[in-house]
């Protein structure tokens, strides 16, 4: 009989063999979390795995800084290249928008009349920058 309620499956789950497995098992882990060696045998292997992978043993972290910062490295290096569309449509996108920011510069008045400009193409270039940076295309 295939059980159809939620009720029966806990009852056939109960009789059967994986559940008292479990059940042993847990009793086991709880019987060994008790035994205090158990504690210190695992807070002197995170000891030496910190030790091993040069960390302070204070800190909260299991890799070293230079370890770190080479994962971070190599994941951006994967997400940049992995995508050769979207980088090289985002180099010929900044070379066309300097080109045509460059080009409001031509021929500009040195005289008052032209500072405002100036200010504000400076403005335009420095704040098309610090957004382009936070837009990923595709």
């Amino acid at each position: 009989m295939v059980p159809k309620t939620p009720e029966e499956f806990e009852i056939v789950f109960k009789n059967s063999d994986a559940y008292k497995t479990t059940m042993n098992k847990l009793k086991d882990y709880e019987q060994e979390i008790i035994n205090e060696k158990s504690g210190e045998k695992f807070k002197h292997a995170v000891k030496e795995f910190k030790r091993k992978a040069h960390v302070d043993e204070n800190s909260s972290y299991y890799t070293s800084f230079m370890e770190q910062l080479a994962a971070c490295v190599k994941r951006q290096y994967q997400l940049e290249f992995g995508n050769k569309g979207a980088l090289i449509f985002r180099y010929v996108f900044n070379i066309v928008m300097a080109a045509i920011v460059g080009s409001v510069y031509f021929q500009l008045p040195f005289t008052g009349a032209g500072a405002f400009t100036r200010g504000g193409v400076l403005f335009f270039a420095l704040l098309f920058n610090s957004l382009s940076a936070q837009v990923h295309f595709f």
